[in-house]
């Protein structure tokens, strides 16, 4: 798999941190993302069909939560990595019941985590399906 076909989404307000993760994704070698400073405009482009989307908890006005709701309406293959400040565990706890693959707190680690999530969701979709197709398919 080419780490530059996956079409990655990252949805943050602040946009340091965006530009952060964009820049350290790019060097990892995925140069296949987008970022979205709220959720309202990631949710106008889920027809460019990410495979992965890096969804901040608090996005101004919106909740992370309330669009993760909307991400997996759409289409409940794509894989959200929640991302977010928020050390609250409930908050961990009901994402991950609404969907979300996985749940990183901002810190230090936080970029690390996330290069660690991506290859894991990489390496079980290519175990399920031999590609990563099946994540860009809307049922």
């Amino acid at each position: 798999m080419n780490k530059k076909t996956i079409n990655i989404f990252i949805v943050e307000d602040d946009k340091f941190y965006s530009q952060l993760i964009q820049t350290y994704l790019t060097g990892l070698g995925y140069t296949n993302n987008s970022v979205f400073y709220s959720g309202s405009k990631c949710i106008e482009h889920l027809s460019d069909s990410p495979n992965i989307i890096i969804l901040d908890y608090t996005l101004g006005f919106e909740n992370g939560l309330e669009i993760l709701k909307q991400i997996k309406e759409f289409n409940e293959n794509i894989k959200v990595i929640m991302l977010s400040g928020q050390e609250y565990m409930h908050i961990s706890v009901k994402s991950l019941k609404l969907g979300a693959y996985d749940y990183i707190e901002k810190n230090k680690e936080s970029l690390n985590n996330l290069h660690i999530t991506i290859e894991k969701i990489i390496a079980e979709s290519e175990e399920r399906q031999g590609n990563f197709d099946f994540l860009t398919n809307p049922q």
